[in-house]
């Protein structure tokens, strides 16, 4: 993990951009790069020994290496404190606020604008399983290559927008859309840990999430064939399932690709290369 940054830093590594250090503590932080944003993710290289809190939440730090990340809500000003030794600095960064559509989506079943007393238990247990889920267990980072595409196609929804099915307003978006014909291989975006791996959820249809250490998540959404179990582990580019023809809460097939650090949702787009953005239409 040594040569991560440089490698970063030079060749775009989660689309993360260099940023200007004036107003980095020198003493603790070697390099920075990222996005201070709605959605979007920072990475710090420290130097040795310095462990990392942003807005009071702890950083899980290996080989000086930490990623944290913004929620699609986050603005104003972002507060990092950095402890070496029993000494502290802290340093605050303003966070862009995100602006966001609004999107209609007609056709959807009516069960799944108003689910019926009957799923309400299901729903919540589901929602159960994928909190446990969403829980990284690994600190090693499995993100030395960047990310990578999950399937290729055309943008149907995008992170941040809010959505009104059958004109009733729903919970923000907070993935990425790409529409794909059925069966349509969706690969693993970054190496790591299944964690989950369910064909038939309520809202989801197949629903996968990967752990990347770090607290780094990865969902794929409305997943059709699964290929893997949960416990498995993947490597970047891996084929875990195809796009199914329609799962759950959707109007047609598409895979709803989500990154989640800690309890924060990112903006997808906002880490892939330029060379990832243009295979999308």
């Amino acid at each position: 993990m040594t040569g991560l940054f440089s490698t970063l830093l030079v060749a775009g590594l989660l689309n993360l951009s260099p940023l200007q250090t004036e107003d980095v503590p020198a003493a603790y932080i070697d390099k920075i790069s990222g996005r201070f944003e709605a959605g979007g993710m920072v990475a710090l290289q420290l130097k040795n020994g310095v462990e990392v809190t942003v807005d009071g939440l702890p950083v899980k730090v290996h080989d000086n290496l930490a990623i944290f990340g913004y929620g699609r809500d986050a603005s104003g000003l972002s507060e990092i404190v950095l402890t070496k030794n029993r000494s502290v600095q802290k340093f605050v960064k303003t966070v862009k606020p995100g602006t966001y559509d609004i999107q209609y989506v007609e056709g959807v079943e009516p069960k799944y604008v108003t689910p019926p007393e009957a799923v309400l238990k299901r729903i919540a247990d589901e929602g159960r399983q994928k909190r446990e889920a969403r829980q990284s267990n690994f600190t090693t980072p499995y993100i030395a290559d960047g990310f990578l595409l999950p399937a290729a196609g055309r943008i149907s929804g995008v992170y941040g927008s809010q959505r009104f099915f059958n004109g009733k307003p729903k919970r923000p978006h907070y993935g990425l859309d790409i529409a794909a014909p059925p069966g349509t291989p969706v690969q693993a975006t970054l190496p790591g840990r299944v964690t989950l791996a369910e064909s038939d959820m309520y809202y989801e249809g197949g629903l996968i999430f990967i752990d990347h250490g770090l607290d780094l998540i990865s969902a794929y959404l409305h997943l059709g064939d699964i290929k893997v179990e949960a416990g498995d582990y993947v490597d970047r580019g891996t084929v875990i399932a195809s796009i199914g023809a329609k799962q759950g809460r959707s109007t047609g097939p598409h895979l709803d690709w989500r990154l989640y650090w800690q309890k924060r949702r990112l903006d997808p787009m906002k880490v892939l290369d330029a060379d990832q953005r243009a295979r999308l239409k």
